[in-house]
């Protein structure tokens, strides 16, 4: 060890007592060292190390894989132990979307190829020694597990800040140093090995998202059949993992909309549970071929849910509701900056296979700066009265539209209207404003 530490640099001496007076830094600050026993212990449970330790067999497996095709050496040690750091820790933690939205698992893809390998490339060009390295990758990959695990709990904001900002900056002065020490060396370095450096960390990750994919979808039906068996029997609950398993397998789609039915329905017996099943999958084969819908009657569902997507306002599936009633929803959208932000949202309600009524909702929660808020809502209205009835709305609607005063106009075949809610009653200064275009009959529809 003596031998070791005569080899340090002045540079490196100078890195290890910086760790050093960091760790003590962050242990003595009692409000950092309380969080940090937090995410400590939310991170020891059994059920988060039974899934490290199975990720880490399964890197082990891609490891040999690729020793096997004499891919990668053991000269490569460092260049793995700093992608499963930088990418396949924090993946972990995001596994759940990567399994239920394929737009993710193309943004991973993409930063695999375009961040991720690049940076691991250029770190590995050049490193600091063995003792360094010894000392500073189980520190950074204890830092990074904090982080990750911090996101998960509000009251853990002030851990996870810091230790962002001290990953950032980690980060930073590793590319920097190894951009250095490249651009002053750049004659020793080998070729193949180079290739190397930059070829194994994509390989990595493009093998270790089947074992994220399945890790989402584990972790999905770990959170559903929880929520169910608060009030589900037993028997009942069994029947339906086996059910969910046969029918539903890596469609996670399906599974979230049966769960949401099977909330709202609360079934009792086999048969029951296999209807829901039924239920299901009719609305899934329905919006795949959706029906045609005579205007005179409604919107298509599943165009309507499309109508705003220019605002960024895309609705999630159209669904049955608790009181029979089908309708689809945005998540509100905040517009502008601060705090209270206000915000919008579009709705859509109707029948099974044709909406009867578009709504925009404006949330206006800070009333001393509502001027985006509002030019944005009647642009937002004026749209969509485009898009629901397919012509540009007369010069006297879009008048009473961009004054947003309280109007209510027929116009075959919609009742058009706009309201304010003082919802404070007068005691405080926030409303709401809300734009519907109606059906003026309620028939039902003709499919």
């Amino acid at each position: 060890m003596v031998e070791l530490l005569k080899q340090l640099s002045n540079r490196e001496i100078a890195t290890l007592i910086w760790i050093g007076l960091f760790l003590i830094w962050m242990l003595a600050m009692p409000k950092i060292r309380q969080s940090l026993g937090g995410v400590v212990k939310a991170f020891c449970q059994p059920v988060i190390l039974r899934v490290v330790a199975i990720a880490a067999l399964y890197i082990m497996g891609t490891i040999w894989l690729l020793h096997w095709r004499g891919i990668w050496t053991t000269d490569f040690i460092y260049s793995i132990l700093t992608w499963a750091i930088t990418f396949a820790l924090v993946a972990m933690f995001e596994a759940h979307k990567l399994a239920s939205d394929k737009r993710h698992m193309g943004k991973i893809i993409r930063d695999v190829i375009n961040v991720t390998a690049v940076l691991i490339f250029i770190i590995e060009l050049h490193s600091f020694s063995l003792v360094v390295e010894l000392v500073a990758l189980p520190v950074l990959t204890f830092i990074t597990l904090m982080h990750e695990m911090a996101k998960m709990k509000e009251e853990h904001a002030a851990v996870e800040k810091l230790l962002g900002a001290i990953l950032a900056i980690v980060g930073l002065s590793y590319l920097a140093l190894s951009l250095w020490q490249t651009w002053t060396g750049y004659e020793d370095i080998n070729g193949l090995d180079t290739l190397r450096a930059f070829i194994i960390p994509i390989l990595l990750s493009l093998l270790f998202l089947p074992f994220l994919f399945g890790l989402g979808v584990y972790m999905t039906y770990e959170r559903i059949f929880a929520s169910l068996s608060l009030w589900i029997d037993k028997n009942l609950l069994k029947y339906s993992k086996r059910q969910a398993a046969i029918r539903c397998r890596t469609n996670l789609d399906y599974l979230e909309r049966w769960q949401r039915v099977m909330q709202r329905e609360r079934p009792e017996t086999k048969e029951v549970i296999r209807k829901l099943f039924k239920d299901v999958e009719a609305v899934l084969k329905r919006e795949k071929s959706p029906p045609e819908v005579d205007p005179k009657d409604g919107w298509s569902p599943w165009s309507a849910k499309d109508f705003m997507q220019v605002f960024d306002l895309e609705t999630r599936d159209y669904h049955q509701g608790y009181e029979g009633r089908w309708f689809a929803e945005t998540n509100l959208k905040p517009i502008g900056t601060g705090f209270p932000r206000n915000n919008i949202a579009y709705y859509i309600e109707g029948e099974a296979s044709c909406a009867k009524q578009l709504k925009l909702k404006l949330n206006v929660n800070a009333p001393d700066g509502d001027g985006e808020a509002r030019a944005l809502f009647a642009q937002a209205a004026l749209y969509l009265l485009l898009k629901a009835s397919n012509s540009a709305p007369t010069k006297q609607i879009e008048r009473k539209i961009e004054a947003l005063g309280d109007f209510e106009l027929a116009r075959a075949p919609h009742t058009i209207s706009l309201k304010k809610d003082d919802w404070s009653r007068g005691t405080r200064p926030e409303y709401d404003l809300v734009f519907k275009i109606e059906m003026k009959t309620s028939d039902s529809c003709q499919v």
